[in-house]
């Protein structure tokens, strides 16, 4: 099986969805709920935060598919999880697994290992998270980890860096393959875990998977 994304499937993708509105059910940590739920308005999604017991399992076997993000999973939520996630087996709903930071954890990690085996449609996770759900490891520090040094920044540097618009819609608020890198004096750990991907890693772990990357 090879995992390939065009700008033709990713157009036909968005306009399927924009045509046909899906309604997503999101069990999910309180950090990013709202920018969950205005991402999918974006793409022309309906969602929906229904996450207690009692809501979460009727809720999922209506919806177009289900979202269970373990990153803020308070007590109450965990019970809905595990009721949304048999629920929507139960009725052929589509489900999305975000075993956040599990391995390192004990109460998610737990969760994480029940929802596993009620086998979800996709496993949304980093490699940390992966290997620490098949038994390989202990998982990182929330999420892989790289360490990057920045040497001593003046404020005017600061003012004239963010002039330029670099940090604006980076997950650090900065480019470490851009102009911050006239900053960066050490990383320690994957450069694309921090651009993107811990690719080396990546490409392992879906090779025993059989899946193969590389494109044609």
């Amino acid at each position: 099986m090879t995992i390939g994304l065009t700008p033709f499937s990713v157009s036909t993708l968005l306009s399927r969805v924009r045509s046909e509105p899906p309604l997503v059910q999101c069990l999910t940590n309180t950090v990013v709920t709202n920018f969950t739920a205005n991402v999918l308005l974006a793409l022309g999604a309906a969602p929906a935060m229904t996450d207690i017991p009692g809501e979460a399992g009727p809720f999922a076997r209506i919806a177009s598919g289900v979202l269970i993000n373990l990153g803020t999973p308070h007590a109450e939520q965990r019970t809905a999880m595990l009721e949304a996630a048999a629920a929507a087996n139960d009725a052929g709903t589509p489900w999305v697994l975000d075993p956040v930071a599990v391995g390192s954890l004990p109460v998610r990690t737990a969760l994480a290992a029940e929802l596993l085996a009620m086998r979800p449609t996709v496993v949304r996770a980093n490699a940390s998270e992966v290997m620490a759900l098949a038994g390989l490891g202990a998982g990182g520090r929330g999420v892989d980890a790289t360490d990057v040094r920045f040497g001593p920044m003046t404020d005017e540097e600061i003012l004239r860096y963010i002039r330029t618009g670099e940090p604006m819609d980076k997950a650090g608020a900065y480019a470490l393959q851009g102009v911050a890198g006239l900053w960066i004096e050490e990383i320690r750990g994957s450069s694309s875990n921090v651009i993107g991907l811990p690719l080396t890693l990546t490409r392992r772990l879906l090779a025993e998977c059989g899946l193969e990357v590389l494109p044609d």
